[in-house]
């Protein structure tokens, strides 16, 4: 019997954000809806089917319970993702191949337009361009409702032929990039890169909930504290700040990290040295990332789909994204243990004997992150 391939691509909507929320919270809430799945086997021309007004066509259905046919769809993750929370058809990771890995497993790192320009796929099998405008009008509901083949009958039927194009661009590039099908081991890897991602990290909410209200109320002081030194409307705007601080004695023009340290080196006086460090503290990207873990942080309190196998394409080592739990600040507290325990209790003066509160929130943030 000839070798069979499933090639799968999907077009979803939601009530949900997934940049700001992660595919994690988009797949689980109620209002996301799988709107178009383009299929076909092999070398066929695409199909549609139309979840929310179709019962799924028995060839596919057959096709995605059957173990030996592989899955193939670019950024399988989506995909695996919304078949088993959406669909509820659950796959097993190792049916499925991802054709964006191939790209970043051959150097080549980027969304699926970006892939196939590289290549040199056909304009007719590249995304289309008009992609981004239909996604816009159809994925995210506008003033609470959203619009679809009954409101937009024309430009729903682009958007089947757009979903149906997003096939025929990965096929293309899996068909350039057979060379570089991952080997056994890379494989392995890869599998139990996406069940571990799938799994998820447990998240301590406690701490998470305190050691937000500790960097929002420091947060509420310094800028209060900022606008009475500077008397500017917008001590965040860069432009106001630097109009402000030259009149201090700052000789740059710029509020990078270098220039504010060179800054606080010399040449202002007191009531400048006193604005670049508030300007320092209020800054910090590192308690920013509560902000992120808490919109991140699945129904059930695990934090997923963080890590991106071969997401440094060159050296195929992993990135992150998101919360990025592999790139968090390196502590500058020796007592990282009591300082938790100080966030934990909730009093922001039990955590200032620790330090400054928001850099000790920030040197404790992978107490964010607890055991099974």
């Amino acid at each position: 019997m000839a070798a069979v391939n499933l090639w799968l691509d999907l077009e979803s909507r939601s009530g949900v954000d997934i940049k700001a929320r992660g595919l994690d919270v988009y797949s689980k809430d109620p209002s996301t809806q799988i709107t178009l799945c383009a299929w076909c086997i092999n070398d066929a021309n695409p199909t549609i089917w139309r979840p929310i007004t179709e019962q799924i066509p028995e060839q596919l259905q057959l096709l995605l319970t059957r173990r030996e046919i592989p899955k193939l769809a670019f950024n399988s993750q989506f995909e695996q993702t919304m078949l088993r929370e959406v669909l509820k058809i659950d796959i097993p990771t190792n049916q499925f191949i991802d054709v964006a890995t191939l790209c970043r497993y051959a150097s080549i790192a980027g969304p699926l337009g970006f892939c196939g320009k590289v290549l040199g796929i056909d304009e007719d099998k590249a995304k289309m361009a008009v992609g981004r405008r239909l996604i816009a009008k159809f994925c995210s509901p506008k003033k609470g409702v959203f619009r679809d083949w009954v409101s937009d009958p024309e430009d729903w039927t682009l958007f089947e032929q757009y979903c149906c194009n997003d096939v025929l661009a990965e096929r293309a590039i899996y068909e350039k990039l057979k060379a570089f099908r991952l080997p056994p081991q890379e494989r392995k890897i890869w599998v139990l890169d996406q069940e571990i991602n799938q799994r998820g990290i447990p998240v301590d909410a406690n701490f998470v909930e305190k050691a937000s209200q500790i960097v929002k109320s420091e947060q509420d002081d310094l800028m209060a504290e900022f606008k009475a030194l500077t008397g500017l409307e917008n001590p965040n705007s860069v432009q106001q700040l630097l109009g402000w601080l030259k009149e201090q004695g700052y000789e740059y023009g710029s509020l990078g990290a270098k220039w504010v340290v060179k800054g606080l080196a010399g040449g202002v006086g007191a009531a400048g040295r006193r604005g670049l460090e508030l300007r320092q503290l209020l800054a910090k990207s590192s308690t920013a990332k509560l902000e992120t873990l808490k919109n991140l942080v699945g129904p059930d309190g695990r934090l997923r789909y963080q890590l991106v196998y071969g997401g440094a394409a060159r050296t195929l080592r992993w990135s992150g994204r998101g919360f990025q739990p592999q790139n968090l600040k390196r502590s500058t507290i020796k007592d990282v243990a009591g300082a938790t325990e100080a966030i934990l209790s909730g009093d922001r003066e039990k955590v200032r004997a620790f330090g400054p509160p928001l850099e000790v929130v920030a040197s404790c943030m992978r107490g964010a992150i607890r055991a099974a």
